[in-house]
């Protein structure tokens, strides 16, 4: 369970990028009424606006919440092997 949630934590940290791109592109589309723009003009724009740490802003809440997911479904997959064979 432990290794799950590190896997878990671990994951989050490195697509917690892409869900910044995702939701910068969507809110951005949102307040100026525009369609979409494309990953890599969203990547530089969401660079040029918030720095760097702009991509992992949330980070630490996303690893959180996977870490947890990644504990319970671990747990529960060992409890079901544990009772499936007795």
């Amino acid at each position: 369970a432990l290794i799950g949630g590190a896997a878990g934590a671990l994951t989050g940290l490195v697509t917690t990028p892409l869900d910044a791109v995702r939701t910068f592109q969507v809110l951005r589309a949102h307040a100026t009424d525009d369609k979409l723009i494309g990953g890599v003009q969203a990547i530089s724009q969401l660079i040029r606006t918030r720095g760097l740490r702009g991509l992992f802003r949330g980070a630490s809440m996303r690893m959180l919440e996977v870490a947890l997911g990644g504990v319970i479904f671990f747990t529960s997959l060992e409890a079901g092997r544990a009772w499936l064979s007795v």
